[in-house]
């Protein structure tokens, strides 16, 4: 399956989550949640590979279209037009089993998205955010926000996964579950994390007692 704009080591990391995901969530409409649309091919690779393992999928696109005005990438989308961090509101808490981040990629956009969204996400449910790989160097693809002299403005999710915790298992309630890059680009990487599920941990506590 192709997802867009990364490499083929990541196209290969996006199947696997998605399995993951299909096997975490057996019996329920797969609910996916995409920031970052841009010209929608990975919104329509996570929508065929879903559908290819005969799975049902409701997806959310949020496109702030500063880089070019675009369509819905497919009809069936629940596309939304706006900066990620003024629509959140219009995702409601728990709602989604998957969300990939893949907008902003600067040090702040990453912690924002991370915070606003990970209430949006069911108890047992999982987010991935792109462009995470550690080979990543300093100052690569200006994010359009800040100031260009500042790193910190240029692709940097995983200096912000990094001051989450969210790399050492260190941000209560998340746990990782993938970090791969691969050094064909000079970007790419996917990092994935999964939301505790607490109707699991609460059974686990009982058999303990």
């Amino acid at each position: 399956m192709t997802y867009g704009l990364m490499p083929n080591s990541d196209y290969k990391t996006m199947d696997k989550v998605l399995d993951i995901l299909c096997g975490e969530f057996v019996n329920e409409v797969l609910m996916t949640l995409e920031i970052g649309v841009h010209q929608g091919n990975t919104s329509r690779g996570i929508r065929n590979y879903i559908k290819s393992k005969g799975r049902l999928n409701n997806h959310t696109g949020i496109d702030n279209q500063r880089d070019f005005k675009m369509e819905s990438p497919f009809t069936e989308c629940n596309f939304i037009i706006g900066n990620s961090m003024e629509v959140a509101f219009k995702i409601p808490d728990k709602s989604q089993h998957f969300l990939f981040i893949d907008g902003n990629h600067s040090y702040p956009m990453t912690m924002v998205d991370f915070l606003l969204y990970s209430d949006k996400i069911k108890d047992g449910g999982y987010i991935a955010f792109h462009d995470t790989g550690a080979h990543i160097k300093p100052c690569v693809d200006f994010q359009g926000i800040g100031d260009m002299d500042d790193p910190d403005m240029w692709i940097a999710c995983r200096k912000g996964l990094e001051k989450l915790g969210l790399l050492k298992n260190e941000f209560k309630g998340w746990k990782l579950i993938l970090d791969e890059w691969s050094e064909e680009l000079h970007t790419g990487g996917i990092v994935l994390i999964q939301k505790d599920n607490i109707i699991q941990l609460y059974e686990t506590y009982m058999q303990i007692q």
